[in-house]
């Protein structure tokens, strides 16, 4: 075989795995690896009205129908409270429950959809299986009125190699930051 006849072969077999998308797939997991965490969010539903006027947010407990996650959903919601109350941009008090919030205030209701604490071995080999992963249902409605002004799914994902494979608790922060997006008015 000659020289030319390599090269065109080489030239289609890389055309195929771009168009296959096997590249794109490989470099979201490389991205993964590499940054250690990342989050995503699906919005369902948005109201066009601002919560600029809601000094306060309850956090109500967070449900879910699975089994064995109230631990889980016990430490996403303290951190959800504690992120509100820590990051000044929102301009937001959180209170667990109705306790001591004034008015007006939003309601945050949670529901726990799925998720993966993964295998920490799988996740520091890069291979399928590993990741650890948390997908949330947060619901947000005016205390005072019950009307529903967001819907959104929010996501938690970790990866990573030997040095940053990470642990469960390591995806909530990430998790919870699409609620602050939300009070910033970003989603």
């Amino acid at each position: 075989m000659n020289l030319r006849k390599i090269l065109l072969l080489l030239c289609a077999a890389l055309f195929l795995t771009l168009a296959s998308g096997c590249a794109t797939r490989a470099g979201r997991k490389v991205k993964s690896v590499f940054y250690g965490s990342r989050g995503t969010v699906h919005v369902l539903a948005l109201k066009d009205k601002s919560v600029a006027g809601y000094p306060y947010v309850i956090v109500e407990k967070f449900t879910t129908e699975l089994g064995g996650a109230d631990e889980t959903l016990g430490t996403i919601r303290t951190n959800l409270v504690q992120l509100i109350n820590n990051n000044k941009d929102p301009k937001k008090e959180a209170f667990v429950g109705a306790t001591g919030a004034g008015s007006p205030a939003l309601r945050i209701e949670g529901e726990l959809l799925d998720f993966s604490e993964g295998d920490k071995f799988k996740r520091a080999a890069t291979i399928p299986g590993g990741e650890a992963y948390i997908i949330m249902r947060y619901t947000v409605k005016d205390a005072r009125t019950g009307e529903t002004l967001a819907v959104f799914n929010s996501a938690g994902f970790i990866g990573g190699n030997i040095g940053i494979s990470g642990k469960m608790g390591d995806v909530i922060p990430v998790l919870n930051w699409n609620v602050i997006r939300y009070l910033k008015g970003e989603l």
